[in-house]
């Protein structure tokens, strides 16, 4: 019987204040508008409005709570009437804050160009409705201080992304949406198992409790495997090497701004999760785990630059190209340096905004050439110099080329790397970005420097029997251009962003004051 004291040790005895509140307000925010979305998903010209008065607020929300953490240090909010750790934690430091604000930035952009991509039937059956689900599976995840939350908020993002895979129920979409959810529901298998068995090692799973119960446990061959588990589990969800044949096969099957949400969260999500897992649960004494992901990250790498220069279909490409940079992350965390950690967070946030901006630009291509074939698409510098310029940047920026925000955290990854003595990962990433380069040079030369038949009479566009005017074209521009200049912004003046990324780097590798705000003391 559990004693009676312990139990009113362990409740709430004083209201959570208001301002407490701030910390879930990027996900609460879009939860409620998404269940007003759903309740209203008859009036089809109320959703893109509601949509983006839920982006807009949460981004405000995020924002607030980034600025506290800059100014306080890590916060924590723990509801259900309990303390840590047995009510419901949600924490919040400089690497969660920052993701959070830059996801819900990009949530923005995409439904910005949304109304140039997304039909009335895709609006009928829940597009913004699934849209906003995502953004709350995605902060919930980023958020949570909890690692069975963290599962409760990967399964909202399966389901939710799974529900925008089959937006229009085309074969091609099917075929991909099984491989998606299979090898997705294969990690997550491994996650709720490993989970569980973390739970019957410790006896709980709040990340700062975990934090001092991992420390003072004796069964380490136990916990070394259940770090393996969760090292498997995550990198099928980041899509690393060899767990990440279901991203190319499914990326380029759903609507292009389905495509770019995906491209700039949901990997993310699963490189986010491994940092929370490997510096607070397993902080260290397993060695083995970090050797794995530097060979994983390495080979993630390399294979995405060669998977990405065989591509004949320019969305196929960018999902390789995806999938290289999961492989640098991974490479940052192996190092586990303050260095290596700065430049993994720094390089996330430029990969969050780069390839979204390359998927929506793809949409404008293909719309534009009637294909996506990089070989049936030419002369699009002869369509609009606006485009052209905009992929030779984006380019230059996947690329790690100047003056874009690419450069910077290679240079640093490669820093890390020479100091660590970690010369094949210094190959691994230097191989990787030639690949890269000749990826999207390749593609460049064809798409806009080839030739081709182009006849744009009044500055409209015919593509797969849709015209597409020059309004529209604005349209799905904007937000393509806000990225290309906050990547060129991160390239000449880094400053802000390394700042950010280095005190993201330290409450990483320094975890007392994320202990502290959630179990005091």
């Amino acid at each position: 019987m559990v004693d009676p004291t312990i139990l009113s040790q362990a409740m709430k005895t004083t209201p959570t204040l208001l301002a407490d509140w701030n910390i879930i307000m990027p996900m609460l925010i879009p939860l409620v508008f998404a269940a007003g979305s759903l309740m209203l998903r008859g009036k089809d010209k109320w959703q893109m409005p509601m949509a983006i008065v839920a982006v807009l607020l949460s981004l405000f929300g995020a924002a607030n709570l980034f600025l506290d953490i800059l100014y306080l240090g890590p916060q924590s909010l723990t509801l259900s009437g309990w303390l840590a750790p047995y009510g419901i934690s949600f924490t919040a430091d400089a690497l969660s804050a920052l993701f959070v604000l830059v996801a819900s930035l990009v949530t923005l952009l995409i439904l910005m160009y949304s109304p140039a991509d997304v039909d009335k039937a895709a609006i009928k059956s829940g597009y913004y409705t699934l849209v906003l689900m995502l953004l709350v599976g995605v902060n919930g995840s980023f958020l949570t201080g909890d690692i069975f939350n963290l599962y409760v908020w990967f399964e909202v993002m399966l389901i939710s992304s799974f529900g925008l895979l089959i937006l229009g129920g085309e074969k091609i979409q099917l075929d991909g949406a099984v491989k998606y959810a299979f090898l997705n529901l294969l990690g997550t298998t491994f996650f709720l198992i490993a989970t569980g068995l973390l739970y019957g090692i410790t006896g709980t799973l709040n990340f700062a409790h975990l934090f001092t119960q991992v420390a003072n446990s004796e069964a380490e061959g136990t916990l070394a495997i259940l770090s393996l588990m969760f090292l498997f589990a995550f990198a099928i969800k980041a899509a690393a090497f060899p767990m990440y044949f279901w991203l190319p096969a499914a990326y380029h099957t759903p609507r292009v701004a389905v495509s770019a949400i995906f491209a700039g969260l949901l990997t993310k999500v699963g490189v986010y999760a491994l940092i929370r897992i490997f510096t607070v649960v397993f902080p260290e004494g397993n060695g083995a785990a970090f050797e794995i992901f530097g060979i994983l990250g390495g080979l993630t790498v390399i294979v995405g630059g060669i998977g990405a220069i065989a591509q004949t279909e320019l969305r196929r490409m960018l999902a390789y190209l995806l999938m290289s940079g999961v492989g640098i992350l991974m490479i940052g965390i192996s190092i586990h340096t303050d260095l290596a950690l700065a430049a993994t967070v720094q390089y996330a946030v430029h990969s969050m905004l780069v390839m979204t901006g390359l998927y929506l630009l793809s949409g404008v291509i293909g719309r534009m050439a009637g294909s996506f074939e990089i070989a049936k698409i030419g002369g699009i510098v002869m369509q609009n110099h606006y485009v052209a310029i905009a992929f030779f940047g984006l380019a230059l920026a996947v690329s790690g080329l100047p003056p874009f925000s690419g450069l910077w955290p290679k240079y640093m990854m490669v820093q890390a790397a020479f100091m660590n003595d970690n010369y094949w990962l210094i190959a691994a990433i230097l191989i990787g970005s030639f690949l890269t380069i000749a990826a999207v040079g390749r593609a460049s030369i064809q798409m806009i420097w080839r030739g081709g038949d182009v006849d744009t009479p009044d500055g409209q566009y015919e593509a797969r029997g849709q015209r597409l005017g020059a309004k529209q074209l604005r349209v799905m521009m904007l937000p393509i251009a806000i990225i290309f200049m906050l990547s060129f912004a991160l390239g000449i003046m880094p400053e802000s962003l390394i700042r950010q990324a280095n005190l993201a780097a330290y409450d990483i590798l320094n975890i007392a004051p994320y202990v502290k705000s959630t179990l005091g003391g």
